[in-house]
């Protein structure tokens, strides 16, 4: 009898992660640029459809930016880009079809003559939608 609870909660295991794929990992979270200066809080909008978003944040009053790059299955989704200066930050919305992985990493971002350029990365987190 012990044998057999035992086999029937490892098939159950088994198929909550097959099944229900989200809920061994988590859809909200944080990633960081390289000195932890800025970062990018992404979060879930939940199982009933509605969308997701992601927070980017600047914490240093060094001139800089924060831009968080997003990618869905290995290819460029979006950028989101705050410049507003340090203690601020911008939230964007956006949709994801539910269970979808998304990558998301931040970098420091500079304007010169228009041109944007990105240094000081973080590591990509990758996130369920």
């Amino acid at each position: 009898m012990k044998r057999l609870f035992l086999a029937v909660l490892s098939v159950a295991a088994v198929l909550a992660v097959l099944v229900f794929p989200n809920a061994a990992h988590a859809s909200s979270g944080s990633v960081f640029n390289g000195d932890i200066s800025g970062g990018a809080d992404f979060s879930d909008g939940g199982r009933s459809g509605e969308i997701e978003s992601i927070y980017v944040y600047d914490y240093k009053k060094d001139g800089y930016g924060v831009r968080a790059r997003s990618w869905v299955r290995g290819s460029y989704l979006r950028t989101f880009d705050y410049a507003g200066g340090a203690n601020g930050g911008e939230l964007f919305r956006f949709d994801l079809v539910e269970f979808t992985g998304i990558d998301v990493d931040v970098c420091s971002r500079d304007s010169v003559s228009g041109v944007v350029r990105t240094f000081n990365c973080g590591g990509t987190r990758y996130f369920y939608a």
